[in-house]
């Protein structure tokens, strides 16, 4: 649904997540994401009239109010704003709601500043843990450990994190990892595609790791899965695909 153009529908990304977390797989992951942003940004365009469109757009998440679209020629597309942008406050007030964003624009008119927060400009915190892992080890028990890989303007998946790989254990809790967003994100876009991806540690470099499964998501996926978690008190969980 929308009100004034506004996008208030859930992320499709979160409702993937919420399906797979009701699926039977192989294995589950913990997950523990935070976003860190370390630079805020001002922004101003000029409104003639209570009538006049800004050609701006937006869609709620679990962080926030984030800038879905800017129509190209419009008085935004002159701003120094870009999708994915998180609206911090406008003209000083801190709007608490997608809708109250977009009440606060269509009753202003003159100048209009706004502050948001960038999130290529920061990185996030990602901590796993596995839970029943498969063992694919014929004496002992598997290695496992993971590689994040993000989908890059060229439309391929680009390898951008190595985990440490813990022996034998089929329980593995992994070091947090900071990863910073503009290596991994396409154009500032939270919700860019990535895989992780579960192996078996061989000692052996001419030999290609066993699969132990896999998850396809994003950032955006990552942190909603912790919101909606830490809002019910537990850790987000994830079942793993078959590999």
């Amino acid at each position: 649904c929308s009100a004034n153009g506004v996008d208030i529908s859930m992320p499709d990304d979160v409702l993937k997540i919420l399906d797979e977390l009701e699926m039977v797989r192989s294995g589950v992951i913990q997950i523990d994401a935070k976003r860190h942003t370390t630079s805020c940004i001002t922004a101003f365009i000029t409104k003639d009239s209570i009538s006049s469109k800004i050609g701006l757009f937006f869609k709620g998440s679990y962080w926030g109010t984030i800038i879905s679209n800017i129509t190209d020629g419009g008085e935004s597309s002159k701003a120094n704003l870009k999708v994915g942008d998180k609206i911090l406050s406008i003209n000083g007030i801190l709007p608490s709601s997608i809708r109250e964003v977009s009440d606060i624009l269509e009753r202003t008119t003159g100048r209009i500043d706004i502050t948001v927060e960038r999130p290529s400009t920061g990185f996030f915190s990602l901590r796993l843990a596995g839970k029943k892992l498969k063992n694919v080890e014929y004496m002992g028990k598997s290695d496992p450990f993971y590689e994040i890989t993000a989908l890059n303007s060229e439309n391929e998946y680009a390898l951008v994190y190595k985990s440490e790989y813990i022996a034998n254990d089929l329980n593995p809790s992994w070091n947090q990892g900071s990863h910073q967003l503009g290596e991994i994100l396409t154009n500032g876009n939270l919700n860019t595609p990535i895989k992780i991806d579960f192996y078996d540690w061989t000692k052996h470099k001419t030999k290609k790791p066993k699969s132990l499964g896999s998850i396809e998501t994003s950032v955006a996926g990552l942190l909603s899965a912790s919101a909606l978690n830490l809002a019910k008190g537990s850790i987000a969980v994830l079942k793993l695909a078959k590999g």
